[in-house]
């Protein structure tokens, strides 16, 4: 798993108030009970780690599924420059 990857389940395993002890890149989110509130508080410490602004056009579920679609979004916005 890559560095980003730790990093966002490092995030998602600490904002979870069901007790996620262990997730999977691939896993989704929703299914294992993820909620929108703690979604809004997982994009903001995603934003803050990497010092990006995920623009509301990209404020996908579907960009939030797994810990690879975010990955994957925050490669994007990182190389696009949508700095904080």
């Amino acid at each position: 798993m890559s560095d980003i990857a730790e990093n966002v389940k490092s995030i998602i395993l600490n904002n979870s108030e069901i007790g996620i002890q262990e997730i999977d890149s691939e896993d989704s989110l929703f299914r294992i009970g993820i909620d929108s509130l703690t979604l809004l508080y997982i994009i903001n410490e995603i934003e803050v780690k990497y010092n990006i602004c995920i623009p509301d056009d990209e404020l996908l579920i579907n960009n939030f599924e797994t810990i690879n679609k975010i990955c994957a979004l925050i490669l994007k916005l990182t190389e696009e420059g949508y700095h904080g």
